[in-house]
């Protein structure tokens, strides 16, 4: 393939950093051997990874605005995401294996980002 026919490609590709949008990296979240719980608040979207030492059951409780906001929830075992379960608030609990890791996160809805609506979520995991 010839040089002058990859220029427009490789200019495209040169301009696509000025645009991309800054993200703050996955927050992690560590569980205890001897259970307990641990409660996340924000008002932005992240994502989250839940990390979980020993098989255990684990109850996730998400709330928020449902107008504004959505989430996904996936695991390391399992291909895809955990099957929507509706509006928020949502109750979630599921079998974990030990090394589990949990990815949750939280997003604006596109007419929430239009509308520079923020999206305030709270969840807890037990």
């Amino acid at each position: 393939m010839r040089l002058h026919k990859l220029l427009p490609t490789l200019a495209l590709f040169a301009v696509i950093p000025e645009f991309a949008e800054a993200r703050e990296p996955a927050r992690e979240v560590f569980l205890s051997e001897a259970g307990g719980s641990h409660s996340v608040s924000a008002g932005e979207h992240r994502t989250f990874f839940v990390k979980i030492p020993a098989a255990q059951s684990i109850t996730f409780d998400l709330a928020a605005e449902n107008e504004v906001c959505g989430y996904e929830i996936r695991k390391t075992s399992q291909l895809g995401f955990l099957p929507a379960q509706g509006r928020f608030p949502l109750k979630l609990t599921d079998s974990a294996q030990a090394g589990e890791v949990y990815t949750i996160s939280f997003f604006q809805n596109r007419a929430a980002w239009i509308a520079k609506a923020p999206c305030h979520f709270s969840f807890s995991v037990n």
